[in-house]
């Protein structure tokens, strides 16, 4: 195959994968709006109903890949089951935890500061 065949096919392919990429963000917006929308005929607030939306996919998304994922780890986890629930349920837990620290701690600080100084400062 010349280089100039080599380099066509290539670039087809980048057009081809933009193009997909694409058409996946819209299904993926589509569905996140659905949902929320459902969330909002219930009688959540247009903005939580997408959050709920978001945080529901991405614990779904995070789930599903987490299986494969284990599977490929086996070898250099010792003593523990790639699929142990305890273990997902300790990792959930710290990951949890360092997620409330990391939004505690600046909004503590926030707290703290008098509003008319901050907003002097500007």
């Amino acid at each position: 195959m010349s280089v100039v065949c080599r380099l066509a096919s290539l670039f087809r392919n980048l057009l081809r994968r933009a193009r997909v990429e694409r058409e996946m963000d819209a299904e993926l917006r589509g569905l996140v709006q659905m949902l929320a929308e459902e969330n909002v005929r219930a009688g959540v607030s247009p903005e939580a109903a997408r959050r709920a939306t978001l945080l529901a996919a991405g614990v779904a998304g995070g789930l599903a890949l987490a299986a494969p994922a284990a599977g490929l780890l086996r070898d250099i986890l010792y003593g523990v089951e790639p699929l142990d629930p305890v273990v997902y349920g300790g990792v959930i837990m710290v990951i949890a935890l360092v997620g409330l620290t990391a939004a505690l701690v600046p909004a503590r600080r926030v707290t703290r500061v008098d509003p008319l100084v901050a907003l002097s400062a500007e």
